[in-house]
């Protein structure tokens, strides 16, 4: 759907958090639709609140080509000291992608970093 404020979201489960220092996206099988504007946030549960974890505003690191990928680095001290961990995540999207839409098109997500067991 061609909505502004698009999202994706995961859970990883009451029994894990992670704390996010990098992060990949990649394209989906077009390409065309690359995401340009965009946040990575965190929450201790679905409903919120969200920390965003990094801004991108017109970034054109993911090429338009098929599945393409680009990472980024998360710095924990621009959200918590000491790198706060989280249950969920989500990409949302605030801007228009490389074809000009709101459709949110993503075809992975990989965080790096520091999983915990509760």
């Amino acid at each position: 759907m061609d909505e502004r404020n698009s999202w994706m979201a995961f859970d990883l489960g009451p029994s894990r958090r992670f704390a996010v220092d990098h992060y990949a996206l990649r394209n989906d099988g077009y390409g065309r639709s690359a995401l340009r504007s965009w946040k990575l946030q965190g929450a201790d549960k679905m409903a919120g609140p969200w920390v965003t974890l990094r801004r991108h505003d017109h970034d054109r690191s993911l090429s338009t080509h098929e599945f393409g990928s680009a990472s980024w680095s998360v710095d924990p001290n621009l959200w918590s000291a000491g790198g706060r961990s989280f249950r969920c995540f989500r990409i949302l999207q605030h801007g228009r992608n490389a074809e000009g839409h709101y459709e949110l098109q993503c075809g992975g997500i990989e965080l790096y970093g520091a999983l915990r067991q509760l």
